[in-house]
Formats: C-alpha cells, sequence, structure tokens
C-alpha cells in the first residue's frame, strides 16, 4: 500500500491516526484531518514519510564526550527532591525543532543535545550567555595548554 503524506487513502483506522477538527458549516460528523502534506506547513527537521536516503544501522561505542551528554540530560531531567527538573523532554524537543537547516544539517545528534542544554539553561536563568562564553574560553585555553603539555613530553 502507497500514499501520500497527509492523504487517508488506504489507511486503516486512519480517523484514529491523526487529530480531527470540528470545521464551521461542515455537516454534523463531518471533521478534517489536521495531517497535511504541504511543505509550507512542514518544519525542516519533519521527514516522516519523505524519502530520506538509506540509514546507517551501524552499532558504535559512543565517544567519552557523548557518554557525557547523555549523563547530563539524565541527571538534568531527572526530577529533584523538590520535584522539579531542570530539562524536560519537550523543550529539549522545541529546541531542536527551532534550529535553522543548515545547523540541524551540519550538528550530529549529540551536538543537538549540547546546544539543547546550553539553551535552555540560559533561559532558565541558570547562566547568563557571557557566563557561559567566559568558561568555554577557559576551557579552551586549559585544553590548549595540555596539548601543548604533551606534545613537549
Amino acid at each position: 500500500m502507497s500514499f501520500a503524506i497527509g492523504s487517508l487513502e488506504g489507511l486503516p483506522h486512519a480517523r484514529s491516526l491523526c487529530r480531527h477538527i470540528r470545521l464551521p458549516g461542515r455537516r454534523p460528523g463531518g471533521y478534517a484531518c489536521a495531517m497535511t502534506d504541504k511543505p509550507e506547513n512542514r518544519r525542516y527537521h519533519d521527514m516522516g514519510g519523505l524519502p530520506a536516503g538509506p540509514i546507517e544501522n551501524e552499532d558504535h561505542e559512543p565517544d567519552l564526550w557523548e557518554k557525557r551528554v547523555d549523563a547530563m540530560m539524565v541527571c538534568l531531567g531527572t526530577s529533584a527532591p523538590d520535584g522539579k527538573r531542570l530539562i524536560t523532554v519537550d523543550e529539549i524537543r522545541r529546541v531542536i525543532e527551532d534550529l535553522p537547516p543548515d545547523a540541524y544539517d551540519t550538528m550530529s545528534y549529540y551536538e543537538r543535545w549540547v546546544h539543547s542544554i546550553a539553551t535552555i539553561l540560559a533561559e532558565r536563568g541558570v547562566y547568563t550567555p557571557e557566563e557561559l562564553d567566559a568558561k568555554l574560553a577557559e576551557v579552551k585555553a586549559r585544553s590548549k595548554q595540555q596539548a601543548g603539555e604533551g606534545a613537549a613530553q
């Protein structure tokens, strides 16, 4: 069976697969599906049902920095004793979906997560963008110094 995105033809239980909205002026019981195949109504990252090329299904051992990002996500998304979380899945998704197409295409999966963490924590006032920039400069300087010391040995 094949169908276009948004087409309900050939789909069993199609009414349960999409949100239905009651439109004014339609006959009683007449609903319209909110799904659409109009490209102008889709966000860049939304590729559902579109040809996207081959998928690489290779297992790989995550790099150390990727493991650290994963650990940060777990810690930040876990409820504190007061029941609050610093980050929610919905916020992470919002920030990633707001990325411009060039950033979305060039960032890796974990780079998008890092961007989300940084953006959300700044939005919540955990730190200012200036504080983050200063800390990043400090880490870069320390990394350069360590790399120089390693080369001298």
